[in-house]
């Protein structure tokens, strides 16, 4: 189980609608006879790199965010921590602003940034995504946060088995598990709304839109070894691989299997493969894990799912990208 919180920021500065070219005949000949009107549009923002990142960099400082794991403009990266660095913020921010002329800062296409952060016992992966040509409505500023608990970093354990044998002695009841949402709940929406805060002080905003969810990872197949995780780097930044994030990650591939064992109460999470994908959304009338095959890793996932069906669960296919809000555990269902 792990967190993922979203910031979508509309910055203040001008911004431009501009048509989209396309190419062909009967592009052209659409586009000349309706004067441009059925062209798909979109949103050039008039800030330039140097300047938006400099902004975004003074606002995770301020609110002591300064362990950079990656920075990149348009899929270049100027900086890339492969040995784990601590403290080096100003460090990327410097190779980024020697190495950029000019030109490239005012006509970038993406600037791509990712930190790491612990506090609260908790352990952040901040990623941040800004676009200088978007969709008409898009916002150009995408902050993600993917959140676990740093209490079950492996380095912290003897092997993978201790590990797991931790989690089913301290979630053996659903008491236990509700505080423990609880407590990292509050804590982690504190700090969604500190990261919040700092980008209203440090950027222009006309409007800034806040979600978040609560995610429990459901392997195809058991995971029981850390060397058993795969990655991909087009999904949450919690699968791509980052240096020494999977073993403060790994214990999410060993949630499903706690929960089934211990027959704990599930419900208002979003269920994912192991690669992020997700696969069903569980609502606020949930179930228990052992009375379905749901999150029993010893049964594929498609054939979860079509057991799911079987039962009366509260679930939908996950084919939206809907957020939603954090709720209590219903400890009085038996």
């Amino acid at each position: 189980m792990y967190f993922i919180g979203t910031l979508e920021i509309d910055p203040s500065q001008n911004t431009k609608i501009k048509p989209i070219k396309k190419q062909g005949f009967l592009s052209n000949f659409l586009n000349a006879v309706s004067f441009g009107q059925l062209s798909p549009k979109q949103e050039l923002e008039t800030f330039n790199a140097t300047s938006i990142l400099q902004q975004i960099y003074d606002g995770f400082a301020s609110i002591g965010i300064n362990n950079v794991i990656r920075l990149s403009l348009d899929n270049y990266d100027f900086y890339l921590d492969e040995s784990g660095q601590e403290n080096d913020l100003e460090k990327s921010l410097y190779s980024f602003t020697s190495r950029v002329d000019p030109i490239e800062s005012e006509l970038f296409e993406t600037i791509y940034l990712v930190l790491e952060h612990k506090e609260n016992n908790l352990n952040f992966l901040i990623e941040v995504d800004v676009k200088r040509k978007h969709k008409v409505g898009e916002y150009p500023i995408f902050i993600d946060l993917n959140c676990v608990f740093e209490e079950f970093n492996i380095s912290n354990f003897k092997n993978e088995e201790d590990l797991f044998h931790n989690l089913l002695t301290r979630f053996s009841n659903q008491n236990d598990l509700a505080r423990f949402y609880e407590t990292h709940k509050i804590n982690f929406s504190d700090f969604l709304d500190k990261v919040e805060k700092a980008a209203k002080t440090f950027i222009p905003i006309d409007n800034i839109v806040k979600k978040t969810k609560r995610v429990l990872v459901r392997p195809n197949q058991k995971i029981a070894k850390l060397n058993q995780v795969k990655h991909l780097k087009s999904s949450q930044p919690i699968h791509y691989g980052y240096h020494g994030f999977d073993e403060s990650a790994f214990y999410i591939y060993l949630w499903s299997d706690l929960m089934y064992q211990n027959n704990l109460f599930c419900n208002d999470f979003f269920i994912t493969d192991e690669l992020g994908n997700e696969i069903l959304t569980i609502g606020e009338n949930g179930f228990f894990a052992r009375h379905t095959n749901t999150l029993n890793t010893e049964v594929p996932v498609q054939d979860m799912i079509a057991d799911s069906k079987n039962f009366p669960l509260d679930y939908n296919d996950s084919d939206s990208e809907e957020f939603s809000d954090f709720s209590e555990t219903d400890l009085d269902k038996e």
